[in-house]
């Protein structure tokens, strides 16, 4: 929604700020004040470089002075070198937060506003002495910038002095609908109605809102007094109520009502109304009910466009032949103009779920002729080139059924009551015997759940062991908010040693063979081993749900969990599914925003940089999730890609906990476009954009998505050297000139440590087809995060190897792995992804998003 109607109003309140400037001055003698010139006052800054409140002072007085001579701009930096002295008293900052705010936002600068304004709002009142056009001010800052939960409390105290407040009011009515007060929304309805009786769009919206608020006897009502009035006696303003209803978010209700005014008569059975009546089923998510009237809709108009949208709702849900008929048919009408390469882009998506590799290949050439999608649709080629002959697309509706296939022991038990073997000796992880290595038991923190089997709540083993060189879990790395980018907890440690080519054969047995691979190939290659932190902790919550996931977690098949909540959920894992299981369901906050960069390294050192930002949501492990969230969901995910600036791509992904109840669902978007396409094959080895086929999609995160192509075996635990507690990676000193360097990464940027991880091996399934015929995944005991991947190809060949680099976010409370690098063996690449350092950031449980947030048709308007 634009706001420009409050835009336009603030601009208007700015030559009036002057007045407001000169009262502000009222500490400084008005026969001084009036002797200096401004001249004259910016000498005395110069010296009183000591006195903040003499400075606070002078600049409130030339903030005045420029306002006074129409200078704006000057106005607003003087204030804000006076804010930032901090010297004023707390009414008189007030004051000043408020003036400037008013500033930032006549210019438009809503960023700004939030900054200068928001701290007015931490306490639990009204402060006093700030007007309501300020409020506005910041009201409008945080809808302007989406941020609509935020702007409720201003928008209440807001005001529009000289006017009847409709402009305020249809503001605060956008904001109570985009922040689901609904409740506050018909309020603002009926003040609207109150300046405006005779309009009956404010009637029929009301009715639709009450509606969406559950209030059916005020809704019914309304309607009543609507139908008194003669207000749905045409068919124009039953259309009204219609849009009405999807404005207000209630989209069956819309549909419903539409389709039963359609068959009566009592709106016209026409192409517009059919396409409307589409709509309002797609948006309720009844996409099979928005198939008839979309195909009479197109059947009546011949639109190229309709078709076209036809053949993608065909495709959202799988009926692959009829979603070729309907891109071939606008086609055949000639297209949809700058959009067509779309087109074959989304046939050839839908003949390669048909196994027609042939027309597969000829739809992708020509959308390759198209800009917008020539790079998705070349990559798509090369992927098609590099695939097994005879490979065939894994059908979405069709993955469930590998329930009782050959797996690995015991997949469909709970598997918590027994102990898996250590890698190395053969004995149980949970057992504190002297065999494994392992010290005598030590308690565990006080306060922290304890199940009485000598590990910690999540299945870590809680001692040390003999050597002393990993230490016991002490309750991981203290909660610090204060805890910043760049911040290293534990920057005093210097290298114990460095393995170097020198001294391998002292720590073999202690590296994965992604290492060895890059101890053979690099003579120079060198890993320095540091002391051994264990730093990672989370919420008690997370603790108390783990421990209570032993009697309720359980495993259908492969890809379907059930009982589990909140926490790990196999803490004892009997076998490498649900090992992994505890990787994919690891805690990381209820949301995270990451603004990163990604980097292909030539042997030669040059690097090529992508842009990529991260938005999730979380449905497990969410300690505070959204009641509207489906209990099936993982999580929610949404990746925007760039190149050198230029956006290529959105990938939107819905991640399922148990396939029988709802299949994993990844749609990806070309911006400009306005269309999602939905991607068949659910990730597995299809190569990720903007990573010059260094990644496949299943390796996002170290491993994600299905785990029907391998069959999963569960080594046990042992002790091996692995990148840990990479603070120095965050740095944002470091640069990426300095730490990108040809070959691998600068060693001096890294830190390895000695920790005990759970080793499972993934080979390929009899019937299966990946890339990689075998895997070998090393789990940190202490997170459930996935450190390091060994990759063979098909003919066992170690060909890829990942290295992810975890840290302990002491401001979150969580553990999260980056930076991620991907080393190609064959080729001497390797792909860095998660970068933050020059510019960008990740940010832990937000709160800034919801469900909706994260749906198709919320995406296809972003890509606008």
């Amino acid at each position: 929604m634009r706001l420009l109607f409050l835009t336009l109003l603030l601009l208007a309140a700015s030559p009036v700020l002057a007045q407001q400037y000169r009262t502000q001055v009222q500490e400084v003698p008005a026969s001084e004040a009036e002797q200096k010139t401004a001249a004259d006052l910016e000498r005395e800054l110069q010296n009183m470089p000591g006195d903040s409140y003499a400075r606070a002072l002078t600049l409130r007085h030339l903030a005045s002075e420029a306002a006074s001579s129409g200078d704006t701009g000057k106005a607003r930096n003087y204030l804000q070198q006076a804010l930032d002295t901090d010297a004023l008293s707390g009414a008189a900052n007030e004051e000043i937060r408020a003036t400037l705010g008013r500033l930032y936002a006549a210019d438009g600068q809503h960023r700004k506003v939030v900054d200068v304004m928001a701290p007015l709002l931490r306490g639990g009142g009204k402060p006093d002495g700030i007007d309501g056009e300020a409020w506005l001010a910041l009201g409008n800052a945080y809808a302007q910038l989406g941020q609509w939960d935020k702007a409720v409390r201003p928008l209440q105290y807001a005001s529009v002095p000289g006017s009847r407040g409709e402009a305020l009011y249809r503001l605060q009515l956008a904001v109570f609908m985009k922040s689901g007060n609904y409740d506050k929304a018909a309020g603002v309805l009926r003040k609207l109605l109150e300046l405006d009786p005779g309009d009956p769009g404010y009637l029929l919206q009301l009715a639709a809102i009450e509606t969406r608020a559950g209030n059916d006897a005020r809704a019914a009502a309304t309607l009543q007094v609507a139908e008194r009035l003669g207000l749905l006696n045409s068919s124009d303003r039953r259309l009204q109520l219609i849009r009405a209803y999807m404005e207000a978010g209630v989209p069956y209700v819309a549909a419903e009502r539409l389709e039963g005014w359609m068959s009566s008569g009592q709106i016209p059975a026409a192409a517009d109304n059919y396409q409307l009546l589409a709509a309002a089923w797609s948006e309720a998510e009844e996409f099979g009910q928005a198939l008839a009237p979309l195909k009479q809709a197109a059947n009546l108009t011949g639109s190229a466009e309709l078709f076209s949208q036809l053949g993608q709702l065909h495709m959202d849900l799988a009926n692959w032949d009829k979603a070729v008929e309907a891109f071939q048919a606008a086609l055949n009408r000639g297209g949809i103009g700058s959009r067509t390469g779309e087109l074959y882009m989304s046939k050839a998506l839908a003949h390669y779920q048909l196994s027609q590799d042939a027309e597969a290949r000829g739809a992708f050439s020509k959308a390759r002729g198209y800009s917008k999608v020539a790079s998705l649709a070349g990559q798509w080629l090369e992927f098609l080139d590099a695939r097994p002959e005879g490979f065939a697309p894994v059908e979405i509706a069709g993955l469930a059924g590998m329930a009782g296939a050959s797996d690995d022991r015991g997949l469909a038990g709970g598997g918590q009551s027994g102990g898996i073997p250590d890698a190395a000796n053969g004995e149980s992880g949970a057992q504190q015997t002297s065999a494994t290595g392992e010290t005598a038991p030590v308690a565990l923190p006080e306060g922290v759940p304890d199940a009485g089997d000598h590990l910690t709540p999540v299945g870590a083993v809680l001692a040390g062991n003999a050597s002393g060189s990993i230490p016991p879990w002490r309750g991981g790395l203290a909660a610090d908010r204060s805890a910043g980018p760049g911040s290293n907890p534990h920057g005093a440690d210097s290298p114990a040693f460095t393995i170097t080519r020198d001294n391998l054969d002292a720590h073999r047995d202690q590296l994965s063979a992604g290492h060895l691979a890059l101890f053979r190939r690099y003579p120079d290659y060198r890993m320095p081993v540091y002391p051994t932190r264990r730093s990672a902790a989370f919420p008690d919550a997370i603790y108390r749900a783990s421990l209570a996931n032993q009697s309720r977690a359980r495993l259908l098949d492969p890809d379907s969990l059930t009982g589990a909540r909140l926490g790990v959920p196999f803490r004892r894992p009997n076998t490498g599914v649900e090992a992994m299981w505890n990787h994919r369901l690891r805690y990381r906050g209820s949301d995270f925003e990451s603004r990163s960069r990604k980097a292909v390294v030539a042997p030669n050192g040059d690097v090529r940089l992508y842009n990529s930002v991260e938005e999730v949501l979380f449905g497990y492990g969410n300690l505070n999730r959204p009641a509207d969230i489906d209990d099936n969901i993982i999580a929610l995910y949404l990746a925007y890609l760039n190149v050198d600036g230029r956006p290529t791509g959105t990938a939107l992904v819905h991640e399922t906990m148990n396939k029988r109840e709802g299949e994993r669902r990844i749609w990806f978007g070309v911006p400009g476009t306005q269309r999602l396409f939905r991607i068949p094959p659910v990730g597995y080895d299809n190569p990720m954009p903007n990573t010059e086929n260094l990644q496949f999609v299943d390796q996002i995160d170290m491993y994600n998505g299905s785990f029907d192509r391998y069959v999963w075996r569960l080594v046990g635990r042992r002790e091996m050297i692995v990148p840990y507690n990479g603070y120095k990676l965050l740095d944002p000193s470091l640069t990426y000139s300095t730490l990108l360097q040809g070959r691998f990464p600068d060693p001096q940027a890294m830190r390895y440590e000695r920790h005990r991880v759970w080793v499972i091996e993934a080979t390929e399934r009899g019937g299966a087809d990946h890339q990689f015929g075998k895997r070998v995944f090393y789990l940190d005991e202490d997170s459930w995060s996935i450190l390091m991947v060994d990759n063979y190809d098909e003919a066992g060949e170690l060909w890829r190897f990942q290295e992810g680099h975890i840290a302990q976010y002491a401001g979150s409370r969580l553990s999260f792995t980056a930076p991620v690098f991907i080393f190609d063996l064959r080729d001497g690449r390797y792909l860095a992804e998660r970068l933050t350092n020059e510019s960008g950031q990740t940010r832990f449980s937000t709160g800034q998003y919801a469900p909706e947030d994260f749906q198709p048709a919320s995406i296809r308007r972003r890509l606008r």
